[in-house]
Order: structure tokens, then C-alpha cells, then sequence
């Protein structure tokens, strides 16, 4: 969490429906606005009126970005796992939700096995997805 270099606004990560946003806000409190939403960002830094920042999602792991506070554009720095990520073949995510307790909306994500397209059946030993299986306190 930091603020602009004039104070006026507050720049932040926030989770919100299991990824990690970043959110700006002025100073007083208002405006509240989601400004990448893709995957998680962390480690945020607003110095020297660029904001920098790691973002991770299911097929990439952490690589730095800039977001110009301006105009919004975001541009990937690095590429530092580009030709390993290129080689594996990742399934398939997608979130959905699900009734829990007391008829709350849960989030769940469905990881699809590598390779699979619509309309196969799941691989020998693979469990229905979209059956959750939940685990925790009871």
C-alpha cells in the first residue's frame, strides 16, 4: 500500500474472489476503483509516478509490470520464465461458484487436467471437479 507521490491517492492490493487486484482510492477515503484485475499482484510500489509491481496467475508465475496511474496501460518487464512456461502444458482454470453453509456463495476453482478439450470425458482416476470436496472444521 502506497500513496502517489503527491497524496493524492492511495494505490493497494486487495484479495477480491481469490486473486489480489490493484485498487486506487483517494486520500479522503472515496473512489474506490479496481485498476488490473488480472491475476495477483503484490509487492506494489508507486515511487517516481510509475507503479511497479509482481503478478503471478495459474499459468505464469511472478514477473514485474508497470501500470501507468494515468492512462491505466500495464506492460510485463520481465520475462524471466517465458521459456519454461512455454514448455508445460497447463490446464485449463476457471472459477465457479458453489452453495456452502447456511447457503453461501463459495468460491471454487475447476483445474481442468493438461490437454483436455470440451466434450472429453476426465482421464482414468480423475475425480468429477465439479463435485467440491471440502475439508476443514466441521
Amino acid at each position: 500500500m502506497e500513496f502517489s507521490a503527491d497524496g493524492a491517492t492511495l494505490w493497494f492490493t486487495a484479495e477480491d474472489k481469490g486473486v489480489m487486484p490493484i485498487f486506487k482510492m483517494k486520500a479522503d477515503g472515496t473512489g474506490l476503483t479496481p485498476v488490473y484485475t488480472e491475476g495477483t499482484s503484490t509487492e506494489l510500489s508507486a515511487k517516481s509516478g510509475r507503479i511497479v509491481f509482481l503478478n503471478d496467475n495459474f499459468n505464469r508465475p511472478n514477473e514485474l509490470f508497470t501500470l501507468d496511474p494515468k492512462s491505466g496501460a500495464v506492460r510485463q518487464l520481465t520475462h524471466f520464465n517465458q521459456t519454461l512456461v512455454d514448455q508445460l502444458d497447463l490446464g485449463k482454470v476457471e472459477p465457479y461458484w458453489f452453495d456452502g453453509a447456511a447457503g453461501d456463495k463459495v468460491q471454487g476453482w475447476l483445474i481442468l487436467p493438461p490437454g483436455l478439450r470440451c466434450g472429453e470425458d476426465l482421464p482414468d482416476g480423475a475425480t468429477d471437479a465439479r463435485r467440491p470436496e471440502h475439508h476443514g472444521a466441521r
